[in-house]
């Protein structure tokens, strides 16, 4: 429809015959920070037209807002130009960075990485699954069973420790994901020649 024969409504809603030729696309990209992992944001989006110097909301008289909810992976880092698996393993309180290197086998570098590539730091658990961690178990049974620290383990699992962790008295539910980077080295290693 012509512009000209289309008149803007005096409540500036959206007029019912808006042009549709004049399509617009935009991207949002959004790079979740440390401690925002296993965390859910709502975001939302809402449509509003210039029509010549008039701002107006939705088409045709309603209002047009579209949301989404956004679930932070646990357990995974993307890099910025420069980090190395040594930064990652520091930041996230791994052993080394071998141990991070371990379970990204498409890495050829461990000096530099790519921003952009997603590192998996290590494995997630769900709660109730497999038989690692079970439901109603709370942090410090899971801590010790895989030689980490109650901090280390609340360190990777943000959530577990913010005011609806804290109510739950960090108590597991099922089909919670908890990210777990296990002690490989619990104790030191002996090697016997078994008599030979």
């Amino acid at each position: 429809s012509d512009p000209a024969l289309c008149p803007i409504p005096a409540n500036r809603t959206a007029p019912s015959c808006l042009p549709v030729e004049n399509w617009v696309t935009y991207e949002l990209a959004w790079q979740p920070r440390r401690l925002q992992d296993g965390f859910v944001y709502r975001v939302c989006f809402e449509a509003v037209a210039q029509i010549r110097g008039v701002s107006m909301r939705g088409v045709g008289g309603e209002e047009r807002v579209a949301c989404v909810d956004v679930t932070v992976a646990r357990c995974r880092f993307c890099p910025k130009a420069g980090d190395s698996l040594q930064a990652v393993a520091e930041l996230w309180r791994s052993t080394t960075w071998l141990n991070v290197w371990s379970g990204n086998h498409g890495l050829t570098r461990s000096d530099s990485l790519d921003p952009g590539t997603q590192i998996q730091v290590g494995p997630v658990l769900t709660v109730g699954g497999a038989g690692m961690v079970a439901n109603g178990e709370d942090v410090t049974h899971v801590a010790r069973r895989f030689g980490v620290s109650v901090a280390d383990l609340l360190w990777w699992n943000p959530d577990l420790s913010d005011e609806g962790g804290a109510a739950a008295r960090l108590v597991l539910r099922a089909e919670q994901d908890v990210c777990v980077i296990p002690n490989t080295c619990i104790a030191p290693g002996y090697i016997s020649a078994g008599g030979f």
